[in-house]
């Protein structure tokens, strides 16, 4: 096996890779990124069709990403109700997910739980206990399609205000899994001891 057949090989892996993907943005930039190395493949082997195939989609991937980018999506929090057939439709059929990242959760003990709405889609729930002014969030989860931050950057950065309009000035968000760490990390909460992590409104 030469150098050339090797680096096609790579490329189908990194396409390869790229649909197995549930998140369509991380789909279209890792696609793109297989695409342009068959380009380059093309080249290698002197295949103008694979070339300007691969180049093609490449483009249309761009384009796709560019109007992803620009629309403007729809975020809203709606109150749910624990005790309706609806919350315990969503928590069987995520029944899974939730424990895995936040096993042994008891959302009866919840002060209050708000699906996440997205483009008039549930996509998660976040709920919480109170104590005064602090509240300490136990559950704040996206399903795996539309887990890449936006509804995360919404609440926490871009409208942080409905938490104040609540009453609070403390956020506790408890992070059990490094996946979730992250995530608080990223969305501006600072680790206060292991596993909890704080941000002030």
């Amino acid at each position: 096996m030469n150098l050339i057949e090797i680096f096609g090989i790579i490329a189908s892996v990194v396409i390869f890779i790229s649909l197995a993907m549930t998140s369509i943005i991380k789909l279209r930039w890792v696609n793109t990124l297989g695409c342009l190395l068959f380009a380059i493949y093309g080249i290698m082997i002197h295949s103008i069709a694979t070339t300007f195939l691969n180049l093609g989609i490449a483009v249309l991937n761009l384009y796709y990403l560019k109007q992803l980018y620009l629309t403007k999506e729809d975020f809203k929090l709606v109150l749910a109700d624990k005790e309706s057939e609806y919350f315990k439709f969503f928590l069987h059929q995520n029944y899974n997910d939730l424990e895995y990242f936040f096993s042994k959760i008891s959302f009866d003990d919840m002060d209050k739980i708000y699906y996440l709405i997205r483009n008039n889609s549930t996509v998660g729930i976040i709920g919480w206990n109170e104590n005064h002014e602090e509240i300490t969030i136990q559950v704040d989860y996206v399903v795996d399609k539309f887990r890449d931050f936006k509804f995360g950057k919404y609440l926490f950065i871009h409208n942080i205000s409905f938490f104040k309009n609540l009453g609070y000035n403390k956020i506790i968000q408890i992070a059990p899994t490094k996946a979730h760490q992250d995530y608080v990390e990223k969305i501006g909460f600072k680790k206060i001891a292991e596993n909890i992590y704080s941000k002030d409104i």
